[in-house]
Order: structure tokens, then C-alpha cells, then sequence
């Protein structure tokens, strides 16, 4: 069998050239895309871990011009961001990876470090160039051109999946998986603010929250989601984890 790199490439290829072609006719407009998020793995690691968690945020702000590098390249430069600069070093001046960080120590202290992996994601997989945000043309570029969200979580099999995208993205989430529950969590909290998303046919754990960038909205479930995160956890491995 390939191996996971190999697969999630394989599944990049597959778009890359129709996303390039389709991205180019942006050129002219006001609103212009990046490209696209691709992720890579440490195969060890991640093959060996007890526990594979998966982070997925709202879209990059800007992530360099589609026809400016290759494929290739784009892929070293998750690789060199994510996996080997420490990305939880920029943790003091980035919200969302403050919140990485603190999910990451709430399963590190049951599992330890060592066996835990994470992958980084985006539920837009194309952000804008220049700017944060999203606009319908990039969100249908990357629906419509580079559909791949639904087949990495296939490929990556995550035990756990940590949409911090707020529930204005829930639409994005429904696209990618359209038989997907997104459902209340806890029965006093509103289903906008923090919610269990259920897949079918499959045993990933798996909550929406907000946006940590909205950070009152944010702190205010924090705890609620750790709880629910142990709760399921618990469920999942059919043992007390904390």
C-alpha cells in the first residue's frame, strides 16, 4: 500500500492541474486565490500514534500565488512549517495556535507527547491571497476545483477531528460531508456556540467551536470542549482516559 504522503500527493496531483487552470481566471478580479493547503505527515510518527488529532481552522491568509511555485514546493512548505519550524513556537502571538497548543497538552498529559500526532487543516483547503476572509468565488474555486477535504480525512484517519471554524463555516463542513449532524454538545450551551459533529459510518471524535480569533466567544466554551473531548474519548477507547 502507498504510504500516507504518497496518497495524500496522489490525491493533490489528481486536482492540481484543473485547479491552476480555473485559478488563472481569477488573475483579472478584484479577489484573488492562493493556493492550496497540503498537508504531509511524519509517517512515523503519525503511524505509530496512540492518538491522531486533527486541527482544522477557518483558511490561510494568503499562502503564495497558485502559479508562482510547483506543487511540490508547496508541499515542503507545509512540511517546513508544520513539522519541522515548530509551528507551536509561534503560539505567543497566533490565537489559533494558542488553542493548538492548549488541546494538545489536554492529550498530551493522558497519552503522552510522544503519542500523539497532529495534522494541520483548513476547511476552506484555498484562502485568499492577500487579505483574510473568504469570497464565494475562492470558497466555489476550492468546492468545485480541489476537493480533497473529505478524502484526507479519509487518508489521514484521525481519532479526533477540532474544527475551530465557528458555526458561519458549517456550511463548508456540510460540503465536504453531506451527511454529517452538526449537534448541540452540552444542553445549556447553544448549538452555535460549541456542537459535536457526528459522521457516518465512521468513530472519529469530533467537535465545532469557534474561531479562537473570536476570543470571547472562544474562551467561553473552552472548557465546555475539553470536557466533551474527554467525555467521547472515553468513549472511544471504552476506557477512563482522565
Amino acid at each position: 500500500m502507498s504510504s500516507i504522503n504518497d496518497q495524500l500527493v496522489q490525491l493533490y496531483r489528481s486536482h492540481w492541474d484543473g485547479f491552476l487552470a480555473e485559478a488563472s481566471r481569477l488573475e483579472n478580479s478584484a479577489v484573488k486565490s492562493a493556493c492550496p493547503l497540503m498537508i504531509q505527515v511524519d509517517e512515523d510518527k503519525y503511524k505509530s500514534a496512540v492518538l491522531r488529532v486533527m486541527y482544522v481552522g477557518q483558511e490561510t491568509r494568503g499562502w503564495s500565488s497558485p502559479g508562482a511555485k510547483s506543487m511540490t514546493d508547496h508541499l515542503e512548505r507545509y512540511r517546513r512549517f508544520f513539522l519541522e519550524e515548530n509551528y507551536l513556537g509561534s503560539s505567543k502571538k497566533s490565537v489559533f495556535w494558542r488553542a493548538v497548543k492548549d488541546f494538545d497538552n489536554l492529550f498530551s498529559e493522558r497519552f503522552g507527547s510522544g503519542n500523539v500526532a497532529s495534522v494541520w487543516n483548513n476547511v476552506a483547503k484555498i484562502g485568499l491571497r492577500d487579505k483574510k476572509g473568504m469570497s464565494e468565488s475562492v470558497r466555489n474555486l476550492g468546492h468545485q476545483f480541489f476537493p480533497v477535504f473529505a478524502r484526507e480525512v479519509e487518508i489521514l484517519a484521525p481519532d479526533v477531528i477540532i474544527f475551530m471554524t465557528g458555526p458561519d463555516r458549517d456550511r463548508d463542513i456540510l460540503h465536504h460531508f453531506p451527511s454529517a449532524k452538526i449537534e448541540r454538545a452540552v444542553e445549556r450551551i447553544p448549538r452555535r456556540q460549541l456542537a459535536v459533529v457526528g459522521f457516518l459510518n465512521s468513530s472519529v471524535v469530533s467537535i465545532r467551536t469557534y474561531h479562537p480569533g473570536y476570543f470571547s466567544g472562544f474562551n467561553l466554551v473552552r472548557s465546555e470542549a475539553k470536557a466533551v473531548l474527554k467525555q467521547k474519548l472515553a468513549t472511544h477507547f471504552r476506557a477512563p482516559l482522565f
